[in-house]
């Protein structure tokens, strides 16, 4: 296991080794607890590669032609859902899932009640979301 994560990070790069080592250690945990896996999880213990937090924002060009190809999705409901989920930076899921219901639009506030916290929150809507 040790071998594979450091030849994923060397030809694919350490973002995704370290993805991988994420996701094999759940299917093992899973397997242990399943009782399907009788030894110990053998991607335990394996010390990922140090990732950089990445700071990124489209530019000038990059949002014009996302406008254009979004503009240009046939199925509008894409073209609801990415412009909106930019805007609002929420997860997908709660984008997802949301209802009318939660939506006070006299005073621009979404009420998200399912949060990856456990916890409501309240989200001030800007008016192009409106």
């Amino acid at each position: 296991m040790v071998r594979l994560h450091q030849t994923i990070g060397h030809e694919h790069g350490h973002y995704a080794a370290n993805r991988l080592v994420a996701l094999l250690r759940t299917m093992f945990n899973r397997a242990k607890l399943w009782g399907m896996l009788k030894e110990e999880n053998p991607v335990r213990g394996i010390k990922l590669f140090q990732e950089e937090k990445r700071e990124r924002f489209l530019t000038a060009e990059e949002i014009a032609r996302l406008n254009q190809a979004l503009m240009s999705e046939h199925d509008w409901r894409w073209r609801a859902f990415f412009p909106l989920s930019l805007l609002l930076g929420t997860r997908r899921g709660e984008l997802i899932t949301a209802r009318w219901a939660d939506i006070d639009f006299a005073q621009a506030l979404w009420r998200i009640p399912n949060t990856k916290s456990g916890r409501p929150h309240l989200l001030p809507l800007p008016r192009p979301a409106v």
